[in-house]
């Protein structure tokens, strides 16, 4: 294990289910933090990263929530400071991509870009 230059801190990672935000997870956890691992609907894919963390001796809770509804986010954020105490790290990692071409995109898909990016990102901060 690498020196633990974030012993004691605790962080949401938002997304880190899987891809970017698991990677993040994993190496705040490696450094230290205690981690949320949040995802709205990859419960299996959440719990396999917290595993992952524990294995290697780290800390680290699931808490699913959807980032882009504020109740949701008031929850995770007091699930974090009731199980670590308090909150020193936020990754806005949540983003809702398209794999189309922008011309095919329909607005309600567009507003769902815009909320998992823009909205989410200001509820959590």
């Amino acid at each position: 294990m690498p020196d633990k230059d974030l012993a004691g801190a605790a962080a949401i990672v938002t997304g880190s289910a899987q891809n970017m935000g698991r990677m993040i997870a994993l190496k705040l956890a490696e450094a230290g933090a205690s981690v949320v691992i949040n995802a709205r609907s990859s419960k299996e894919k959440a719990e396999g990263v917290a595993g992952e963390i524990r294995a290697a001796g780290g800390t680290a809770i699931v808490h699913m929530a959807d980032v882009t509804d504020e109740v949701q986010v008031a929850t995770m954020v007091a699930a974090a400071t009731d199980a670590f105490g308090g909150l020193d790290i936020l990754i806005n990692n949540v983003s809702h991509r398209l794999a189309k071409p922008v011309t095919e995109i329909e607005i309600g898909e567009w507003r769902d870009v815009i909320a998992s990016t823009l909205d989410a990102a200001f509820l959590c901060t």
